[in-house]
């Protein structure tokens, strides 16, 4: 049976292309939503960022926009392979 795990953090976008501290997260983990807080133009951001966790305790940024005025929620769902 597999069944999923999840995470939401909180962060603050960065100024480009590269990594984000995103404590917790594990390679592996999938991306399910990127959410923009604080700003008459609220919602997804998905396409700034990797579908898929690439490095332990951190999201990949794959645009160059900066991003480093916004509050960004992520949620991330791990997989879990139980018998």
């Amino acid at each position: 049976m597999q069944v999923c795990a999840s995470l939401w953090a909180t962060l603050t976008g960065g100024t480009g292309n590269g990594g984000i501290t995103l404590t917790g997260a594990k390679v592996g983990d999938i991306v399910a939503l990127v959410y923009r807080f604080g700003s008459s133009s609220q919602g997804g951001l998905e396409y700034y960022y990797e579908t898929t966790i690439s490095v332990a305790g951190q999201i990949q940024q794959i645009n160059s926009q900066d991003l480093s005025g916004l509050t960004i929620g992520v949620l991330l769902l791990r997989p879990i392979t139980t018998t």
